[in-house]
């Protein structure tokens, strides 16, 4: 598993957790949304390393 694949994944238990602790709220959004924002925030974190 790369890592890029493992913090999606835990991102996407950390949401679980989160769900099912407070006993509400939705997950479908959240789960849509954290492997879009882990490459967007990979992304960036690369292009700013290169650019300095």
């Amino acid at each position: 598993m790369t890592d890029l694949q493992e913090t999606a994944r835990e991102i996407r238990k950390g949401i679980l957790r989160t769900v099912y602790t407070q006993k509400q709220g939705n997950i479908g959004g959240p789960l849509s949304a954290a492997d879009v924002l882990v490459v967007l925030y990979y992304d960036m974190l690369i292009s700013k390393i290169i650019t300095g």
